[in-house]
This record gives C-alpha cells, structure tokens and sequence, in this order.
C-alpha cells in the first residue's frame, strides 16, 4: 500500500503473496435490478494523506472500522428523460438538449456539504434552464429531486468513416463542491425502467425526442 499507484477505479497495489487487491462493491436487489447499495466503503490505506481527517470524521466522511479507516461514499441514483434533442450543428460540433434529469438519495440532514444537485455540466457550451420542477420524499425516506434543464452541449464530432458516422451526443456533469470519495452517481435503472440499451432506445424514439 505504501507504493501504491492510483488508476481510474482506485489504488492499484499486489500484496505479498503477488494479488491484486481490489474495493469490495456492494449492491442490492431493487425491482429484479443490481443496483449499487446506498452506501459503499473505500479503505483508506494512507490516513496522513488525508486532508482534515479529524474533520472528515466529524462529518462522517471517513469511518473506523476494525481500527482502520475507510471514505463513505454517498451513491446518488440518476436518470435521465430526454425531451428533445434539435439544432444539431455538425461544424460546431454542438447540440441543443431538453430533459429532465433527476436525483435519487438517501439525505444527511446534519451535513451542510451533502449536495447532490449542485452540479456543473462539463461540456456545456451554453445552459439557459436547471431549475428543480420536483422535490419529494419517498416511502423508504429517500429524497427525490427533478431538474428541468435546458442547454447547448458540445461533442467533438468525428467524421472518419463519413457518410455512414455515427456521433455520440454526450451530456456530462459533476459535483461542484464533492470529491468522488463523498459523492458518486449511478444510472438509476428501475427508475428509468432501464433494463438494456435497445429498449431505451425505442423508449426515446416513440417519446419523440429525436
């Protein structure tokens, strides 16, 4: 752990008997869907590293467990409904998108910095609306906030294999103020009756929103 090289899904290190070390995922059934627990748990292997890490205690943003400490990551359930997507610009590379885009998760009413909606689209050129349209409670406690946005996006477009190219519309965002050990996002399947990638589509299609 004391050498260890940080990649894209975390510390990447072998113990002594030369295996890779990996964080446990946790995940829970809901409506015949895997989804992502609530909650998962990041072992921490360098505390002194850590910035504030009495604060970060404080707030419940680091745990001990077994005398070791470990990141609480909030897992925040998200979806997407398109409304439509016009104005395409191919030299522009840039696309005008309307949707609603919606969060799902259990709240920390003593932590001021939990915030789920506070967001920034990365790659947007310019955006006219993000207004919460919905905010309510759930059975199981849970809070469910709806965005009703409304923007320019831009994707560089590639033409390699013009005319039959297909380009991706992207639409990305990230927490304005958490790091990905506090906050990460996870497709809200059930919520978006998302069971594979062809009937989303057709979904999309029959809305309109192409």
């Amino acid at each position: 752990p004391e050498t260890t090289v940080y990649g894209v899904t975390g510390p990447i290190y072998f113990d002594r008997d030369r295996n890779a070390v990996r964080q446990t995922q946790f995940g829970i059934y809901q409506y015949r869907h895997l989804i992502s627990a609530p909650i998962q748990y990041e072992p921490i292997l360098l505390p002194e590293r850590v910035p504030d890490l009495h604060e970060q205690i404080q707030k419940g943003h680091v745990i001990t467990l077994d005398g070791k400490y470990v990141y609480a990551t909030n897992i925040i359930y998200t979806g997407m409904d398109i409304i439509e997507i016009r104005e395409i610009n191919p030299k522009a590379s840039t696309y005008n998108v309307d949707f609603y885009l919606w969060f799902r998760y259990k709240p920390k009413e003593n932590d001021s910095a939990f915030q789920p909606e506070n967001i920034t689209f990365t790659n947007g050129e310019s955006i006219n609306d993000k207004d919460i349209v919905r905010e309510e409670v759930t059975a199981d406690g849970s809070i469910y906030k709806t965005l009703r946005v409304s923007g320019i996006f831009k994707n560089q477009f590639n033409y390699q294999a013009y005319p039959f190219d297909e380009q991706d519309l992207i639409i990305q965002f990230r927490n304005q103020n958490a790091t990905a050990f506090f906050i990460q996002y996870v497709v809200d399947r059930p919520g978006m009756r998302y069971s594979n990638d062809k009937e989303l589509l057709n979904y999309l299609n029959k809305n309109g929103a192409f």
